[in-house]
């Protein structure tokens, strides 16, 4: 492998890696909750109901990081716990009316904000950049599986 293109991935990884949390910081600071909060709406959003041990695989997180989180969450309204019947220790998650709403406003922004960043991308270019994305998305989870 060429150690000049390695270099050249990783500083542009870095920049994305950096853009992307200064904006991500701003979308949901205007909305009063942290980049963890909003990463856990934005799951719960598209998966409706999910079992905690679940919910913290998905995030790359620990159940107990995330239990407290939700804490959190459960006591300003956003989510609420359902604690299956037969096994108490199965808890799900789910977004209440007030989440949803959340949930509803982050990824509006989100959409605009993406919207006009692909705008500027040549719309000859844009297949090229999702494939790209996908690509490289997919080494990165490969990657972790082998080395889990």
């Amino acid at each position: 492998m060429d150690l000049k293109k390695v270099k050249l991935l990783r500083e542009k990884i870095n920049q994305l890696e950096y853009d992307m949390s200064w904006r991500m910081k701003e979308e949901v600071g205007c909305c009063g909750i942290t980049l963890a909060q909003a990463q856990i709406l934005a799951e719960l959003g598209k998966t409706k109901e999910v079992c905690i041990v679940n919910l913290a695989d998905a995030l790359g997180i620990d159940s107990s990081t995330l239990s407290r989180t939700a804490n959190r969450m459960v006591e300003a309204g956003l989510i609420d716990r359902i604690t299956n019947c037969s096994d108490r220790r199965y808890v799900s998650l789910t977004l209440t009316d007030k989440g949803h709403k959340l949930y509803e406003t982050i990824e509006n922004k989100c959409n605009d904000y993406y919207t006009e960043i692909f705008e500027l991308v040549p719309e000859e270019k844009r297949e090229q950049v999702i494939e790209s994305f996908t690509l490289f998305t997919e080494a990165l989870k490969a990657y972790k599986e082998h080395n889990e």
